[in-house]
């Protein structure tokens, strides 16, 4: 659990007693997995939810098509308005052998960025 330090006092964000982040899974299959990340808050005895985003997927579905994994990591501005987000693709090429680690190839993704839009969540807002 954290809780967001504002120094502004009529920040909307104030508002909000109590926000955590939940980790969880979303879908499973075999050779198929997806993993969510979310933001809530606790406000005038309701939850609502601020923000989600995919955290981490692996598509290992068909044995004549490439595997893959995306990893995205998170990071919150000092005052809790931006969310920095970084991503990561995997791929793993198919062998006849299946899919063999050594032969990875990584690509960065580009990095994208959500702010505090003064309505109850955080919306994507590119560079600014």
């Amino acid at each position: 659990m954290f809780r967001w330090y504002l120094s502004a006092s009529d920040d909307p964000l104030d508002d909000f007693s109590k926000v955590t982040k939940i980790d969880y899974i979303a879908k499973v299959a075999e050779g198929y997995g997806l993993q969510k990340v979310a933001i809530f808050a606790f406000q005038s005895k309701k939850i609502h939810e601020l923000w989600s985003h995919d955290s981490f997927e692996a598509d290992f579905r068909l044995p004549t098509k490439d595997g893959m994994e995306i990893t995205y990591s998170f990071q919150f501005s000092p005052d809790g308005k931006t969310i920095s987000m970084a991503g990561k693709r995997k791929t793993y090429p198919v062998t006849g052998e299946g899919f063999l680690p050594e032969n990875v190839t990584i690509q960065n993704l580009k990095s994208r960025r959500f702010c505090w839009d003064n309505k109850g969540a955080f919306k994507e807002c590119g560079d600014r």
